[in-house]
């Protein structure tokens, strides 16, 4: 037996027994924050009804302007967004976050979809794609499908930085001798200091590791660390490995080399 559509108008008795048809239990999100930006009131009031009980909060508007000033003052887990609005649309809105830098679950709805809207959706950033209308288990397991993948996305960072701390930092330098401590220590100062950093020794003393420490250890240790054995490489060479080169600035400099 399929299931009902949803009537999004607030107080519909279908869409009250359609939502009674979801176990409660299986979609909470007590500690997520949602907000529901739809120029429909009936849609607002449906989904606030629907996820009311279920999120920690649920805030509404009508339009991305009166979205923008919520989103300003409040920080939202995941926003629930319809594509055509007054002024502008949701898909404008969205590319505008993720431009600046927003990392939340953002599920688009609407009405009126083709390929070619769907596609622009994720190009713009869009978690999911939901087309109206839908019933209560395809948003509900749809916000899971996004609670979850940025649950995993949390957990993978953390991860990733356990592991890079435990890989680099001083810690990595092995020893307790006076030497390797005093190491350490000129390590940690150094790496606050935006200057150019050369490290001196015999093969095997562990310049690369020292090194990696030192950018663990400076304000650039998110960037990239790039190790590179200039004595594999041509003193013709070196400078255009390093810095680059444009096309015919030397002889076999055919392509432009970043």
């Amino acid at each position: 037996m399929s299931k009902p559509l949803l009537d999004p108008l607030a107080g519909n008795p279908a869409a009250d027994r359609a939502e009674a048809l979801v176990p409660q239990a299986n979609h909470r999100w007590q500690h997520h924050s949602v907000l529901v930006v739809d120029d429909e009131e009936g849609m607002r009031s449906f989904l606030t009804r629907m996820l009311a009980s279920r999120c920690a909060m649920v805030e509404t508007a009508a339009s991305a302007e009166a979205a923008q000033l919520l989103f300003n003052r409040i920080h939202f887990d995941l926003i629930i967004l319809d594509i055509t609005l007054p002024g502008k649309s949701g898909v404008a809105w969205l590319a505008e976050l993720r431009e600046a830098g927003y990392q939340g679950e953002v599920i688009l709805i609407t009405a009126f979809a083709d390929i070619d809207t769907a596609i622009n959706a994720l190009r713009a950033g869009a978690s999911d794609f939901i087309l109206k209308p839908f019933r209560v288990d395809q948003i509900l397991n749809s916000m899971q499908r996004c609670f979850d993948r940025a649950r995993l996305v949390r957990e993978n960072f953390i991860l990733r930085r356990t592991v890079e701390e435990m890989a680099g930092g001083v810690d990595s330098i092995i020893g307790n001798s006076k030497a390797v401590a005093q190491l350490r220590q000129t390590i940690l100062r150094v790496a606050a200091m935006p200057s150019t950093v050369l490290l001196q020794g015999e093969s095997g003393v562990g310049k690369e590791v020292a090194a990696r420490a030192l950018h663990r250890c400076s304000p650039r240790a998110q960037r990239p660390f790039a190790p590179v054995n200039c004595a594999a490489i041509s003193a013709e060479l070196i400078e255009s490995e390093l810095f680059g080169h444009v096309k015919g600035a030397f002889t076999r400099a055919v392509p432009t080399h970043v």
